[in-house]
């Protein structure tokens, strides 16, 4: 499962990073947060995500902040 850890967002810049459960870091845009309130994915938040390749590495879409495992 496509699961993750937020290691940085910031509201400001819309902007942030998640660790995979494989360890890789994961870019992430405001607009690909969906079904949570984008002030509530901060550092720590477990979220299950989507992810696309794209020319500057690997990009999250869907994300979701998740309680589970």
């Amino acid at each position: 499962m496509p699961y993750g850890t937020v290691m940085w967002f910031s509201t400001k810049t819309g902007a942030g990073y998640i660790r995979t459960d494989r360890g890789e870091d994961v870019l992430f845009r405001n607009h690909a947060i969906r079904n949570s309130d984008p002030t509530s994915i901060r550092k720590g938040t477990r979220v299950f995500r989507d992810f696309l390749k794209s020319k500057y590495g690997l990009t999250a879409s869907n994300v979701r902040a998740t309680a589970s495992r």
